[in-house]
């Protein structure tokens, strides 16, 4: 398994998206609302946490891709620059 890290902000950052998913599902799922507030509302929070994801996941790929050592083209990324 490949590690690497991820800061504190980070972290609490993607806990927080993944919280405002998992609420605006539960609001999509619950009864606690009349239909059409919990509806919208839902549906808003969890919009935001899927779109907040995108940005995450490529963080997170990017970050394994050059701890592995590759790059797009998939050479060795750590030896590679810009001028060759």
């Amino acid at each position: 398994m490949t590690r690497f890290p991820v800061s504190i902000p980070e972290l609490a950052f993607i806990a927080g998206t993944r919280g405002v998913g998992g609420v605006g599902i539960g609001l999509l799922l619950a009864g606690c609302l009349r239909a059409e507030h919990r509806k919208g509302i839902g549906l808003a929070l969890l919009a935001i946490g899927v779109l907040t994801t995108a940005p995450i996941a490529r963080e997170v790929y990017v970050r394994r891709r050059d701890a592995l050592g590759e790059s797009r083209l998939g050479h060795d990324a750590r030896r590679a620059s810009p001028t060759e």
